[in-house]
């Protein structure tokens, strides 16, 4: 934060960050805590390795020699659909951190409004001819406006800091939602990789994750709807889904990452975020 101004960083801003950090903490003992409990460091080490692999079709050969070798520690049926919702539940505390970002992106865009305002005043006081020779202009009335256009000037900077400052945490809290996200990645590599080696049927899982959805589906949010769609590169019995969102012209206008253990509520928040703090419309 050295650009931003430290003498105008509010206690606030400090209080976000440490409540950002905190949450990232208690996700990452928690996505730990469920590796460890139902994985093997073997099969944790196995699915760090197979995220590196970007394309589906080399990822799932780089798999298929260990899927034998899987149905030693892989967890049962049972444990395997208790351990998604787990997962899901870690994923929606991921919200927690999306919306510090919102609540932020608002802050500065109020911040950014304000400063607006306030650079009107300063250019006019700037460029206010004062002709002491005519009667009711004094000294006075000069000095009083040099003291206006400094606290003008200082609350402009002021403003102009914090804005910088929720700037920097914006930046910090994308990066913990990113590192978090990776990890919830491993989760799912070891999930698919499972799911495939017990022999549980895909239908199960899929009316599990659909379990909450509602007839409504996932209503209108700022002009857009959303639907959720099969990922057509994950040619596996354990397809991948994303979220799209549509404008009001149906066009598709944003897409969120393919998951195969993702509830589809927590997807269309994904997208919800992106609207949220890139100030779409689907209007």
């Amino acid at each position: 934060m050295a650009n931003c101004g430290r003498d105008f960083l509010s206690e606030f801003l400090q209080k976000v960050a440490i409540k950002i950090a905190e949450i990232q903490q208690k996700i990452q003992e928690n996505i730990d805590s469920l590796k460890e409990e139902y994985f093997p460091k073997e099969a944790i080490k196995l699915a760090e390795q197979a995220k590196q692999i970007q394309d589906p079709k080399a990822r799932k050969e780089f798999l298929e020699p260990y899927i034998e070798e899987a149905k030693k520690f892989c967890p049962s049926k049972e444990s395997l659909l208790i351990l998604i919702n787990k997962r899901n539940a870690l994923a929606e505390g991921l919200t927690q951190i999306q919306d510090k970002i919102k609540i932020n992106t608002k802050t500065k865009e109020k911040l950014g409004t304000i400063s607006a305002y306030l650079e009107v005043p300063i250019r006019v006081i700037k460029i206010l001819p004062l002709p002491t020779s005519l009667p009711f202009v004094s000294a006075g009335t000069i000095t009083t406006l040099s003291d206006i256009l400094n606290k003008l000037q200082t609350n402009l900077v002021k403003y102009q800091s914090i804005a910088c400052g929720l700037s920097t945490i914006d930046t910090f809290a994308v990066d913990v939602l990113n590192k978090l996200k990776e990890q919830l990645n491993i989760l799912d590599i070891l999930i698919e990789f499972c799911a495939q080696s017990t022999g549980i049927e895909y239908e199960i899982i899929n009316d599990d994750l659909n379990q909450d959805l509602t007839e409504e589906g996932f209503g209108t949010y700022k002009g857009f709807t959303f639907e959720i769609k099969y990922d057509g590169l994950n040619q596996t019995p354990y397809p991948k889904r994303f979220a799209q969102a549509l404008d009001k012209r149906k066009v598709v206008r944003l897409k969120s990452e393919s998951s195969f253990a993702s509830d589809p509520n927590v997807l269309v928040e994904e997208l919800k975020f992106i609207i949220d703090t890139q100030n779409l419309k689907g209007d």
